[in-house]
């Protein structure tokens, strides 16, 4: 991963509005928002925690976009529902989400696990499956289907002994307080769920036809770039971006080229 800046020169810091809550098929949905402009959906990783994620770039993508991000159903402070956590469940929730706030024809971005349900979400919609529409796709260090792993979830590795990701360490307590509790949804997520299970494989992303970013760190060491390589051959006109000497959270570890890049592709420009 990169070096990242000294710690106490972070900039941009982790800022976030307040949440808001929404209703989900009975179930209840926590998320930020704001901004103006095209709607652009965030979908967090296995992190479990949209404010440790995005808190670096959400302001920066608000002031060109009405930005959007939900703890996906089953991470705290969302509602730990007590039900299958299949591929077509989470699929559903996060339809029937833009479908709450009205975000249909939205980019939607997803990073690492984001990046598989956002894959899934392409794939099923390309198929045929009744979703919310949804015009453009990011799928950012994600871990799509393309290969087999685990059916449990990993031991978390360490950081990289680094400034940046010293300084996260520290601030770990505050930026994703349910880390430990979110373990309940990690693991009901890989019990039940395609996640992977090498799908959506590269029949299934050869169907999808919506324009589609992918978005990885060269030195990203637990999603290797080769997956996105991949993954760009087998969706059609897609495009692949890398970016040097990052790893697996580029919202974090690289911001302003974070930003540059998704907003590039969210308004269709050519992206470099």
């Amino acid at each position: 991963m990169s070096t990242g800046a000294a710690p106490e020169t972070l900039d941009p810091d982790w800022r976030m509005p307040p949440l808001r809550e929404v209703q989900v098929l009975g179930r209840s949905i926590a998320y930020y928002e704001q901004g103006q402009g095209p709607a652009l959906v965030l979908a967090h990783g296995f992190s479990g925690s949209a404010y440790f994620e995005w808190g670096r770039v959400f302001d920066l993508l608000a002031e060109r976009h009405r930005v959007v991000a939900p703890q996906l159903i089953g991470f705290l402070p969302s509602e730990q529902a007590d039900m299958a956590y299949s591929t077509d469940a989470q699929l559903a929730h996060l339809s029937g989400f833009l479908e709450a706030l009205d975000l249909g024809g939205c980019t939607l971005a997803g990073e690492s696990y984001g990046g598989w349900l956002v894959a899934a979400y392409a794939a099923r919609a390309a198929a045929g499956s009744t979703l919310a529409r949804v015009d453009r796709y990011a799928i950012l260090a994600g871990a799509v289907g393309l290969v087999r792993t685990a059916q449990t979830p990993q031991p978390a590795r360490p950081p990289p002994q680094t400034p940046l990701w010293r300084a996260i360490v520290r601030r770990l307590p505050e930026l994703n307080p349910h880390d430990a509790a979110n373990n309940w949804a990690r693991q009901r997520i890989f019990a039940d769920s395609d996640f992977a299970r090498g799908w959506p494989d590269a029949v299934a992303l050869a169907k999808i036809g919506a324009p589609t970013l992918l978005l990885w760190g060269d030195k990203d060491d637990l999603v290797p770039v080769r997956l996105g390589q991949a993954a760009a051959e087998a969706i059609p006109g897609s495009q692949l971006v890398v970016l040097p000497k990052i790893g697996h959270i580029p919202s974090i570890e690289t911001p302003r080229d974070f930003v540059r890049v998704l907003t590039d592709f969210a308004a269709g420009r050519a992206v470099a």
